[in-house]
């Protein structure tokens, strides 16, 4: 998934579909493997009575994370435009905030259209940077896991409704988990 992070930041604006969708399958191919191997990993490694506030907390977790990352992806991509636009001669700081990207474009005159485009993408580049940083940072949680085999049911984590042996005998679980 970081590889796939970092290879947005290889897009310019004269990048072909090819590869700027190319980039975006091996981004999502990861995305969707790496959000369900943690829920995997949860009720592998805890025990039954944990596996709820374990996927709980890995829920929060993800949701809050993605609440957070967006305003802060915008956030660098209004402040890094504005400075990098700062440069352009004869350009309105206001047209950023006040229309959107295609507003911009379609407000500008031509001989302005390929600075601006290209301040554009070098602002994108850093949001694009701090995602395939913060991508790879997220390998410092993985190996902090615990190896356990999922096949051989060596996990902690039962069904609830399996009996277990207790002192010799037998005896029924309860379907519940609280």
């Amino acid at each position: 998934m970081a590889v796939g992070a970092g290879l947005f930041v290889l897009l310019e604006p004269d990048t072909g579909y090819i590869k700027w969708i190319g980039y975006q399958v091996v981004f999502g191919f990861c995305m969707g493997l790496s959000m369900q191997t943690p829920t995997l990993a949860i009720q592998t490694v805890l025990s039954s009575r944990d596996v709820p506030v374990g996927m709980s907390l890995l829920f929060f977790g993800q949701l809050v994370g993605g609440a957070i990352g967006v305003p802060i992806g915008t956030n660098i991509l209004n402040n890094q435009l504005l400075k990098k636009l700062a440069a352009v001669p004869g350009f309105d700081s206001s047209l950023v905030t006040s229309g959107g990207a295609t507003g911009l474009i379609h407000s500008l005159p031509a001989e302005l259209k390929p600075a601006v485009l290209k301040a554009y993408n070098a602002a994108l580049q850093d949001v694009f940077k701090v995602g395939a940083v913060l991508t790879a940072l997220a390998f410092l949680g993985v190996t902090a896991l615990e190896w356990r085999s999922t096949r051989d049911g060596s996990g902690l984590a039962e069904s609830p409704a399996m009996d277990e042996e207790k002192d010799g005998r037998v005896v029924e679980t309860s379907a519940t988990m609280f």
